[in-house]
């Protein structure tokens, strides 16, 4: 099993259990065999494409936050920081070019 393997399924548990529901009731909420959780979570099956959106639909969650826990929150938070950093670079120009004007203003008027 390797490291993306074992990050996946110690997030399934982990949401799993924080939504409350047993193996039995993710599957069935998912509609698939009752087996078919237990078998993922212990790395014996890989989960289909639409396994996972299922699952992470069932679990209300974005599916990337199965393979990288709190990734969108995580990347919803770096949206947020690279607006503000462009929007600060961007007054920052716009005040820049507003001085230049008022410079070539006043040297125009002497």
């Amino acid at each position: 099993m390797g490291f993306e393997q074992s990050e996946f399924i110690e997030n399934l548990k982990y949401y799993r259990k924080l939504k409350g529901l047993t193996q039995e009731k993710l599957a069935e909420i998912c509609g698939c065999e009752t087996g078919t959780i237990g078998c993922i979570e212990i790395g014996r099956q890989a989960p289909s494409f639409k396994m996972i959106c299922l699952i992470a639909e069932a679990l209300e969650i974005h599916p990337c936050d199965l393979f990288l826990r709190n990734s969108s929150l995580i990347n919803s938070k770096l949206k947020s920081e690279i607006h503000k950093k462009i929007s600060m670079i961007f007054f920052s120009i716009i005040f820049y070019l507003a001085s230049i004007s008022v410079k070539s203003l006043d040297s125009k008027m002497i």
